[in-house]
């Protein structure tokens, strides 16, 4: 369950090419930038018209919604555990509907996360997102992060993979 709601944050989004026009895919770029600058200036209202209020994500934590809210409420959630979170994108791969980011986090664990009382500890990991688009709007995402990483980085243990 911890992992959960960084799940989320690992967004990977990737697609069909639209006939005879970047716009799209240039646009859907920079739609997913606004999104982590939402979340790297702790302002969920930059969200809005963003995101669908019916997209789905595949990985949401226990107790937190889906849609625009569901993101709205990530963004207060991950700001009070991290409060100087950023997400940097590195890579950035859009084709049609779908856009692709490879990104890196990086925040100081000062708040309880999913149950973890703060440590004071810095923390930083990598991830992979995949969006979908509908509209200019995000309707679905996944998320493939770094887990165990970001698991040993607060403390916990983390069984070695064999």
């Amino acid at each position: 369950m911890r992992t959960w709601a960084v799940l989320f944050l690992g967004l990977s989004f990737g697609g069909w090419v639209w006939a005879g026009s970047a716009a799209p895919v240039t646009g859907n770029k920079a739609v997913l930038k606004k999104v982590y600058e939402a979340f790297n200036t702790a302002n969920p209202g930059a969200l809005e018209g963003l995101i669908s209020e019916k997209a789905v994500s595949y990985d949401l934590p226990t107790g937190i919604n889906q849609g625009m809210q569901g993101t709205q409420e990530l963004v207060i959630l991950l700001h009070r555990a991290f409060p100087d979170l950023k997400i940097q994108v590195e890579d950035m791969i859009a084709e049609g509907d779908r856009v692709a980011a490879r990104v890196f986090f990086s925040g100081t664990h000062e708040g309880e996360f999913l149950g973890i009382p703060a440590t004071g500890r810095q923390v930083a990991y990598t991830g992979i997102h995949y969006v979908k688009f509908s509209g200019g709007k995000i309707v679905a995402l996944w998320s493939f992060m770094d887990h165990e990483r970001l698991r040993r980085q607060l403390g916990e243990k983390v069984p070695s993979a064999k």
